[in-house]
C-alpha cells in the first residue's frame, strides 16, 4: 500500500486515511509506553545516587570525595529528582498510551466498517453511508489528541510496500524512514539516556574510589 496514493473511489480514499492514522495512533501508544518506562527507570536511579550517598559515609566509599562535595552531590541528586518528578507527572505517559491504544481500535473497527464499500460500484446511494462513516472518523479524531511527526514517519514505514513484487526504491525509501523515525524516537529519549548514564558513571566512580 502506498500512503501517498489518491483512490480514485472516495470509500478507497476514506479507509486509506483511517488505516494510517490508525497505524499512527498504535504507534504513538507504543512511543507513549515507552517513554512511561523510562520516566519509572530514571526516577529510581536517581533514588538510588540518593541512597548510596549517606551510604558512602557510612561504609566508607567516599575515600576520595569530600564532605563538600558529596554534600553538594546529595543536593544535585534531590533537586533532579523532584524536577524529573513534577516533570515526568505533568507528562502522564500511562494515560496517554491508552487512549492511543483505544483510539486505534476504534479506528480498526471503523476501517473494517469501510473496507465492505471499496468493492462495491460507487454513486449517489452511498452519499448517506460515506456522510456517516466520515463523520465518525472525524468525531474520533476531535475525543483524542493527535500523534506526532514520529508516529507519521512511523505509519508512513509500516504502509508502504512494493506489493508482492521487490522495488529497490520503495524499499530503499523504507530503510529511509525508519532510519528518520528511529533517530527521532532516540533523540526524545536522549534526556533520559543522558541522565541514567550520568548516575550510572557518578555511582561507578563513587564506590571504584574506595578501591
Amino acid at each position: 500500500m502506498n500512503p501517498h496514493k489518491e483512490e480514485q473511489q472516495r470509500f478507497d480514499e476514506l479507509f486509506r486515511r483511517v488505516q494510517f492514522t490508525c497505524k499512527a495512533r498504535y504507534n504513538a501508544a507504543r512511543r507513549l509506553k515507552t517513554y512511561h518506562l523510562f520516566s519509572q527507570i530514571t526516577p529510581a536511579f536517581m533514588a538510588v545516587g540518593l541512597v548510596i550517598i549517606p551510604l558512602s559515609n557510612l561504609l566508607g566509599f567516599n575515600n576520595g570525595y569530600s564532605d563538600r562535595y558529596v554534600d553538594l552531590m546529595q543536593i544535585v541528586f534531590g533537586v533532579a529528582l523532584l524536577a524529573y518528578s513534577l516533570l515526568l507527572g505533568i507528562g502522564n505517559f500511562s494515560a496517554r498510551a491508552e487512549k492511543m491504544h483505544a483510539c486505534g481500535m476504534e479506528l480498526g473497527r471503523l476501517a473494517r466498517k469501510i473496507f465492505p464499500y471499496r468493492t462495491k460500484d460507487d454513486s449517489d446511494d452511498l452519499d448517506g453511508d460515506y456522510e456517516s462513516i466520515s463523520n465518525a472518523y472525524y468525531g474520533c479524531l476531535e475525543k483524542y489528541e493527535n500523534h506526532t511527526h514520529v508516529d507519521f514517519l512511523a505509519a508512513k514505514h509500516d504502509l508502504l510496500d512494493a506489493g508482492e513484487g521487490a522495488d529497490w526504491a520503495i524499499e530503499l525509501r523504507r530503510s529511509g524512514l525508519w532510519v528518520n523515525k528511529s533517530l527521532r524516537e532516540l533523540m526524545s529519549l536522549s534526556h533520559f539516556i543522558f541522565s541514567i548514564s550520568v548516575i550510572a558513571i557518578w555511582i561507578y566512580f563513587m564506590v571504584r574510589s574506595n578501591g
